[in-house]
């Protein structure tokens, strides 16, 4: 999905910068085509699922650019895809230092209008997406490093940042954060109020997670490696990390499949 998006709003089919009612049939016809050829160059597709997540993505790709066309941009048009920094080869930009570390990374997309106020876009492959009064509690830096990222790296002025949810069913809203100056002018996106800061909120923000990943990343220099956020009970079926998993301190449990325990297996 997400190579999929990146060839197509560099190729922009039909000469628009992002579908527009006009040329939506264009955008559609070019993107079951690159989902194809990615589905091709992957070797993937023998078998009945992957056939069944190909087309998955497919229509998934379909109503995004669907719900694109019809928003009002206010000015924004993609600007950066796939906008990688760090030490590698096909990296834009080099490594972002944050108080004696370095961050790499690739932004999915960031939207600039002519002023040079730039709107950060991460897609995600979820139904949700992590609101901005959770970005404390669930340690959600991604967002707010790459806005700094935006603003030291590409020289642009960071007015927010989104997560879009691409697999939402009746709600596809984004969330995230952005400035109370710009909110009306960074498109139809549907945020939500409290995703609407002041500009002085926004930049207290971003300076915290800056602060916030400079104490995790020392932390972890100094051999404390844990799991951020800890579990917690209730989190998509999960309770606590077995004691005898070695690997229990750095996985991403969130991630897995719910699954019940079976209290009889003894603890090794």
């Amino acid at each position: 999905m997400h190579a999929a998006l990146d060839r197509l709003y560099k190729e922009r089919p039909g000469g628009d910068p992002l579908p527009r009612s006009g040329s939506l049939p264009a955008w559609i016809a070019r993107g079951r085509e690159l989902v194809a050829a990615i589905v091709a160059e992957r070797e993937i597709g023998s078998h009945p699922a992957e056939r069944a997540m190909a087309r998955r993505v497919e229509r998934l790709l379909e109503r995004f650019l669907a719900d694109e066309a019809g928003r009002e941009t206010g000015g924004f048009e993609p600007w950066l895809l796939e906008a990688a920094f760090g030490e590698y080869e096909e990296a834009e930009r080099p490594t972002l230092e944050l108080d004696g570390w370095g961050l790499h990374g690739a932004i999915d997309r960031v939207d600039r209008d002519p002023a040079g106020r730039a709107i950060v876009i991460d897609y995600k492959l979820s139904g949700a997406v992590t609101p901005r009064e959770k970005f404390e509690e669930q340690a959600k830096l991604q967002l707010p490093l790459y806005l700094l990222a935006v603003g030291e790296h590409w020289g642009a002025e960071p007015v927010g940042g989104i997560y879009h949810p691409l697999r939402g069913t009746s709600v596809r809203r984004p969330r995230g954060v952005v400035s109370a100056a710009a909110a009306a002018d960074v498109g139809d996106y549907g945020l939500y109020d409290r995703d609407v800061v002041e500009a002085e909120e926004l930049a207290e923000l971003l300076a915290d997670s800056r602060r916030r990943a400079g104490e995790i990343v020392a932390r972890m220099r100094a051999g404390d490696i844990r799991r951020d956020p800890g579990p917690r009970r209730g989190l998509r079926g999960h309770d606590a990390c077995p004691p005898f998993c070695d690997f229990a301190p750095i996985c991403r449990r969130d991630r897995a499949p719910e699954y019940v325990e079976d209290e009889d297996v003894e603890e090794r």
